[in-house]
Order: C-alpha cells, then structure tokens, then sequence
C-alpha cells in the first residue's frame, strides 16, 4: 500500500493541509517563542496542495490520460503559480498573492469540472466532487476574505475551513479505505481464477500424461507380448520404485518382483532401470 501512488500523493495532500492549518493557528509562532514567522508560508503551500489535489484525483479516479492531453495546460499553469509564489515572496505586492491565488485554483477547479463528467462512469467520482468541492470553494472563500477582509466572506473564516477540510478530509479518507479493500478483493478474485486456470492446466496435463502411459503401456505390452503382472511392475519401474517398494506395492515378495524384472529385461531387450526409463521418457518402441 505505501507503494500506491494514491497512498502517497494523499498523504502529501494531507501533510500540506495540515501545515495551512498549523501556521494559520500560529503554532510555528508559539512553539518557536516568536523566533519563527514564516509568513510567506501559506502563499508558497498553496500552489503544492493545488498541484498535489489534482495529481490525487488524476490518481484516484484512474484518469491518468486526462492529465496526458492536458500535460502542456496543466505544467505551464503550475510553473506560473509557482513562479508566481515566489516572486512574491521576494516582492510581497498584493497583485501577486492575487495571482498566485487565482492560478492556484484554476487546476483543482477543471479537475472537479472533469469529475464531473465521470460520475456515471466512476462511482469514486460523487464522493470526489463532494469531498474537495467543498474543500476548494472555502479554500477560496477563506483566501479572498484574507485578501479583501470582505464583510460578505465571514463565513469563509479559519474554523469554517478547518471543520470543511476535517470533514472532506475524514470523507476521502474512508473512501480511500473502501477502494483499497476493493482492489484487495478483485486481487483475491484474479488469484483464485489463476489459480483455477493453473490447477486446470495442470489437471489437464497430469490426465494427458496418464493417458500418454496407458497408450505407451498398451503399444509395449502388444509389442512385446507382456502379461499383466509384468506391466505392472514396468509402471511401478517407470514410477521410479525399487524392489521393495514394488513388492510392498504389488503384495508380492521381493523375489517375485526381481524374477519379473528379469522377464521384462529380457522382451523389452534391455539391461538396466535407466533403459526402462529411456523406454517412457523417450518413447523408444
């Protein structure tokens, strides 16, 4: 699981939504004792949390080529906001936090309008709309009201955005268990349908085989003019039995077997096990 790209691409997500939240309480300020600021923090997080949301849903619904026709839109747009936060933070103009804003949300919001054309053909893809649907318009309302302390935005502030990130959050993540549990059982179902083929390939084979000796068998015993008791014990020979395991087989004495070996020498013109062998493995008759 830690290998799965959406595994990781969430947790990252996680983690960066965690620091917004984190620096906007002013955690870093009071564990630091004032020494850490890091007031530039949030404008250089929201371009990574925007490119890592639409990597994750590009993961998450299986959409990989979405990301593919739209590869040039989607580098030229991140680079920009990048470029766009850090030019800020070495020129802090309140057109740049606007930019970087504003480019930062265009990613998240045409994979969600993507999504949204998904819903009939991915299950995944209501819960995605909901989830970081709710997620993005309060990102954006909580920005904008940090930018314009616009009156009309109260309800954009930090606690809105910490309880709508908790749940959206909370809702991905159960999903990200159900799918998973998904996978490991459509896992569990191509194991036991390979298994089912190898078992009916090897079924297959082991009945060819038994076949092959008893066409073997019936072509010796013509050929050579064997008796019963003597192809027994050539199927035992081939079986790779010794003289006693024969005799134990067989219900005869040890003797018995040896004086029946010797016959079988002696029509199949042979003079050793290895030659009985040669006789199957082979088809030397």
């Amino acid at each position: 699981m830690l290998k799965d790209n959406r595994f990781v691409v969430y947790c990252l997500l996680q983690i960066c939504i965690f620091i917004s939240l984190f620096y906007e309480d002013g955690m870093f300020y009071y564990l630091s004792d004032g020494s850490l600021q890091m007031k530039y923090l949030l404008v250089l997080t929201i371009p990574v949390t925007s490119i890592l949301v639409c990597v994750f849903i590009g993961y998450f619904l299986d959409i990989k080529s979405f990301f593919t026709q739209y590869k040039i839109f989607f580098i030229a747009l991140f680079s920009a906001s990048l470029l766009s936060s850090v030019t800020f933070v070495l020129y802090p103009k309140a057109l740049l936090l606007n930019l970087t804003t504003i480019l930062s949300f265009i990613g998240p919001i045409f994979c969600l309008i993507t999504t949204a054309t998904q819903v009939r053909k991915n299950e995944y893809a209501r819960f995605i709309i909901f989830s970081f649907g709710f997620i993005v318009v309060f990102a954006m309302g909580y920005i904008f009201y940090l930018s314009f302390n616009a009156k009309g935005l109260d309800y954009f502030d930090i606690n809105a955005f910490r309880l709508v990130s908790v749940l959206g959050l909370t809702t991905i993540t159960l999903v990200v268990i159900y799918k998973v549990k998904n996978i490991q059982e459509q896992n569990h179902l191509y194991q036991q349908e390979i298994e089912s083929i190898l078992s009916s390939e090897k079924t297959r084979k082991k009945i060819a085989q038994e076949n092959k000796n008893v066409n073997m068998l019936e072509i010796l015993k013509v050929q050579y003019n064997l008796t019963p008791r003597e192809v027994e014990v050539l199927t035992c020979i081939w079986k790779k039995m010794c003289n006693s395991e024969i005799a134990e087989h067989l219900f005869i004495s040890v003797s018995t077997v040896k004086f029946h070996v010797s016959k079988l020498y002696s029509k199949l013109e042979i003079n050793s096990r290895n030659q009985a062998m040669s006789l199957f493995t082979d088809n030397k008759f």
